[in-house]
Order: structure tokens, then C-alpha cells, then sequence
């Protein structure tokens, strides 16, 4: 990664405790960690970020600015723009509470903007792993002979699109320049 790109991560909790401080730590332990997560509370009851709290007063995250925001349950579409809004990186990687990224991610994602202006959007494939954290299947889309990279609006919109929020890194300024999330819409 650039030593000037500077990455916010997003990440998006709804009754999440059971899965988010693994998904925290995968951001913050990056071979190149973001410079900040922004963490955003959509209504949880379940104590979510008392429990991601308490993990990095055990263990503060080493170069990385968390900021917790909280709001009224809008919806993951919702929470993402209101992390968005604040966010202060030139590039915005989303991760959701129940995934992890591999320890490379972002270097790998990030790279592929060097030198790049035109690119806005950056994603990878992704291993899709049960609720005990293990393996279902590897390399989800080449596994399944899914058709990418797709590099046209078109392919994506005729064919299932299949790319994740989680496994992908966009431009800020493209992010804000189509105006984020649809919050009408729900999932990936």
C-alpha cells in the first residue's frame, strides 16, 4: 500500500456479539491496517459494542483509530453511508460483523489502485466459511466458475453480481459520487 493512501474500514453491527471482535481483529492485525475502523451500532440489544469495547481496552489496536457511532436500526445499507460520511480515507474497505478478512487484504485490494486514478472499485474472491469458522468452500468464485472480473456495469447488472461488500475496496470520492448505499435495499 501507498504510503499516503489512507484506508477507513466499515464495519456495519446488528446484534452482532457473537462474531464481531474476530471481524474487528481481522482489520486491525492487516499487513497494512487501515487507518481507521469505523464501527457503527444499528440498534443492537445484544451488547455488541460493550464486547468490542472491552476486547480493545484488553488489548488497544496498535495503529488504528476505532470510532464507535451509534444509530437508531436503519438498516446495513444505512449504517454503512453514516460510517461513510464520516470516514476520513481515501479509499473505503466494508467488512461485515460475521466475516474476517486474510491477513493481506488490504495490501493486496489497495495495490490495485497504484498509479490508477480510473479505477474506483477493487474486489478479490472469498472463501466462504460456516458459523464455527470453517471452510465450506475456497475461492467461492472460481469455485462455482463464476464469470469475473466483471469490468462493465452491464455484466453486473445481467448477471448475479456476486461480489461482496466485504471483499471489496472502492474510492471514496466514486462511493460518494453515486451516493453510497441504497438504504431501501438489504444484503450485498
Amino acid at each position: 500500500m501507498s504510503d499516503t493512501a489512507t484506508v477507513s474500514a466499515i464495519m456495519p453491527v446488528y446484534n452482532g456479539a457473537a462474531h464481531c471482535v474476530g471481524s474487528m481483529w481481522s482489520v486491525l492485525r492487516q499487513s497494512c491496517p487501515p487507518a481507521e475502523l469505523i464501527v457503527v451500532d444499528d440498534g443492537s440489544t445484544d451488547g455488541s459494542l460493550a464486547v468490542m469495547r472491552a476486547a480493545l481496552a484488553a488489548e488497544p489496536a496498535p495503529t488504528t483509530t476505532v470510532v464507535f457511532l451509534t444509530q437508531v436500526n436503519a438498516g446495513q445499507s444505512a449504517a454503512r453511508n453514516h460510517a461513510a460520511s464520516v470516514a476520513t480515507g481515501e479509499f473505503l474497505a466494508f467488512i461485515d460483523q460475521d466475516d474476517t478478512w486474510t491477513p493481506r487484504h488490504m495490501e493486496v485490494l489497495v495495490a490495485q489502485f497504484a498509479d490508477r486514478p480510473d479505477v474506483a472499485w477493487a474486489y478479490s474472491d472469498f472463501d466462504e466459511l460456516d458459523g464455527d469458522g470453517q471452510a465450506v468452500t475456497h475461492r467461492f468464485l472460481a469455485h462455482h466458475r463464476l464469470a469475473h472480473p466483471k469490468r462493465a456495469l452491464s455484466d453486473m447488472l445481467r448477471e448475479d453480481l456476486m461480489i461482496l461488500p466485504s471483499a471489496s475496496v472502492l474510492r471514496a470520492t466514486a462511493f460518494r459520487a453515486v451516493g453510497g448505499f441504497d438504504p431501501d435495499l438489504c444484503g450485498y
